[in-house]
């Protein structure tokens, strides 16, 4: 599993967690925040993984999907 920390431009502090794949092409991510524990969200990109996405694109899906 891989996993980084990112800081959104909102202060917010997430730590995001490649899971697993829906596809070949998609994973399945999993967003923890460190800053309201037990705060999850889950959410689903096209990546090969987690390193091609840059933390301005990790915060727009954790934006997206905590709304």
């Amino acid at each position: 599993m891989d996993a980084r920390s990112v800081r959104c431009k909102n202060g917010s502090l997430w730590k995001v967690m490649a899971v697993g794949r829906s596809s070949p092409e998609r994973l399945e991510l999993v967003f923890e925040s460190l800053d309201q524990p037990g705060q999850l969200l889950r959410g689903e990109v096209a990546a090969a993984q987690l390193g091609d996405l840059s933390d301005d694109e990790l915060c727009f899906l954790i934006e997206e999907h905590g709304s």
